[in-house]
């Protein structure tokens, strides 16, 4: 029985769930510091302007982009564990100058620098999972590990107020978030090991023993495995010829345009979608209603649903594959989308239409982070995971913008109907993808398929 047979096969043990503990504090630490801005900003005043904050809040975006889409590439070259450990050291770096920026440039530089390596980390803390789990456990270990990022979140809302009491000043904030991303790691020094997949394709010196110690950590059996790669069977199509796995440019030939480009269309439309449903409906619930406490509690009821999204994903994600759950709660959330714009002005409807968008937007993004990476080769995965999350946060930045445009002609609602729009894009994006990609990820998804087609004797 070949290697990835064997891994995927295989149940939970002890070191998986180490494993998956981990790549939850790394969400965690992303939580962390993408909540931790909105909190620091009104405490700016000394050192920025309204129109500089914005800025500040921008280039960490930017840099999420950037680490996404060149530090998840690089992680297809060197390896996951490398890139990982290069990207929190990066995170870390950039939150402890935040912490002691003299002024306002120094600031927007270093959340450009933390952006970066938040970027990688929010890419190889799936991809990780997802390469060390087994098959009928990967989606619900990326829900469990996803989860991270909105613990993160209530955590900065816990601390914020016990920080400025006892220490006064918002670089208290940052000097929290460093301590935690060093600690992050120092543990993923100890804890992660090279992906067995990524080692699989590159075949280094020594990789033999290197894979051997670590199925020995996860407790698998070892007596009949075959390391011959040439009866793996193929993922997706083959490298094009006189191309390096792990360029950006591989995303883009002919056997893997089609499922890069519906992948960006359909993430590229939720999270856009996403960030103008949590960013501005609080905001746009006030103007409508007249009401900042009645914006709030609708604002709050969407995080709710974002939490139960994440474990609704994880639930279904046992017998559902990932990319059925995207297309589906994604025509749901449209649906949402519409009702609530029509309900915008009606507090008892608009809270529950809020509970059933957050809870299927967010159900979509945690399945389209589930979904995407085993569309890719191995040697490739990290390159196109991180692509599709660096063209989210470009619609990320541009929507609150656009947002902010748009009300100053339309009311409201209006927006909400237009913001199904992209949803409905994305939708039809997902159902196309899993139409050409079914055949293809059977085996990772039916682990005693995989065996059957990969078995010795």
């Amino acid at each position: 029985m070949n290697l990835p047979a064997k891994l995927h096969g295989s149940s939970m043990s002890p070191y998986h769930y180490l494993l998956v503990g981990m790549c939850f504090l790394i969400h965690l630490v992303d939580g962390f510091d993408l909540f931790l801005m909105g909190f620091a900003l009104p405490y700016l005043s000394d050192l920025a302007t309204s129109a500089e904050k914005g800025f500040v809040t921008s280039a960490a975006m930017v840099g999420m982009g950037i680490g996404a889409i060149f530090l998840g590439a690089a992680a297809d070259r060197y390896g996951r564990r490398k890139i990982m450990i290069v990207a929190l050291l990066v995170n870390t770096a950039g939150t402890l100058i935040s912490a002691v920026a003299p002024d306002y440039v120094s600031l927007m530089l270093s959340r450009l620098l933390t952006g970066v390596g938040i970027g990688a980390i929010a890419v190889l803390a799936v991809i990780i999972v997802q390469e060390f789990s087994p098959a009928k456990r990967k989606n619900l270990n990326v829900a469990i590990a996803g989860t991270g990022y909105s613990i993160g979140g209530i955590i900065v809302g816990l601390v914020a107020a016990p920080l400025i009491q006892n220490f006064g000043s918002w670089r208290s904030f940052f000097f929290t978030g460093a301590g935690i991303s060093a600690l992050a790691l120092v543990l993923a020094i100890v804890v992660i090991p090279e992906s067995l997949d990524f080692l699989l394709g590159k075949r280094p010196a020594g990789f033999e023993q290197q894979a051997r110690r670590t199925l020995g950590k996860l407790r698998i059996d070892q007596s009949d495995i075959s390391y011959d790669t040439s009866r793996v069977p193929s993922e997706v199509p083959p490298a094009t010829p006189g191309r390096h796995w792990g360029s950006l440019g591989q995303l883009l030939t002919r056997d893997l345009r089609e499922r890069t480009l519906l992948v960006w269309v359909m993430y590229g439309g939720l999270i856009s979608t996403i960030y103008f449903v949590t960013g501005w409906t609080p905001q746009l619930i006030t103007t409508t209603s007249g009401s900042a406490a009645l914006g709030g509690l609708v604002g709050t009821f969407l995080g709710v649903g974002g939490l139960l999204g994440a474990i609704l994903f994880g639930l279904i994600g046992l017998k559902v594959d990932a990319l059925k759950i995207v297309w589906v709660a994604i025509a749901l959330s449209c649906i949402g989308m519409l009702a609530f714009a029509s309900l915008i002005s009606i507090p008892a409807g608009a809270f529950a239409v809020a509970v059933m968008v957050g809870t299927t937007l967010l159900t979509a993004s945690t399945a389209a982070a589930g979904a995407a990476p085993p569309i890719y080769p191995a040697l490739v995965r990290s390159g196109g995971f991180g692509a599709m999350m660096g063209v989210g946060r470009v619609g990320a930045i541009l929507t609150p913008i656009l947002a902010g445009i748009g009300l100053q002609y339309v009311a409201p609602s209006t927006l909400y109907f237009a913001a199904a729009a992209p949803l409905a894009l994305a939708a039809v994006a997902a159902l196309r993808l899993r139409v050409i990609t079914s055949r293809q990820l059977l085996p990772q998804q039916d682990p005693i398929r995989e065996v059957q087609l990969t078995a010795g004797n």
